[in-house]
């Protein structure tokens, strides 16, 4: 079992369980998942896990989107 974390826009595998065998009180040093090139430079701020796998949060400043196209008639 496993929980992610996030420390300076890095999103780290943190292990909970090796084998089977809960963890409880001891501190394994996190694993660095390497993200990189992230669309408009996103700042990765959250990780979670659930049963669909895991959701990121991530924020963006000075982001400039294209207008949307006026409706055709």
């Amino acid at each position: 079992m496993t929980r992610f974390g996030v420390q300076n826009n890095t999103l780290t595998l943190i292990p909970t369980e090796i084998l089977g065998f809960r963890l409880p009180g001891i501190e394994i040093p996190g694993i660095p998942l390497p993200i990189s090139g992230l669309p408009f430079n996103l700042q990765i701020e959250k990780a979670t896990t659930g049963k669909n796998g895991i959701a990121v949060t991530a924020s963006a400043t000075d982001v400039v989107l294209p207008a949307e196209p006026p409706a055709s008639s």
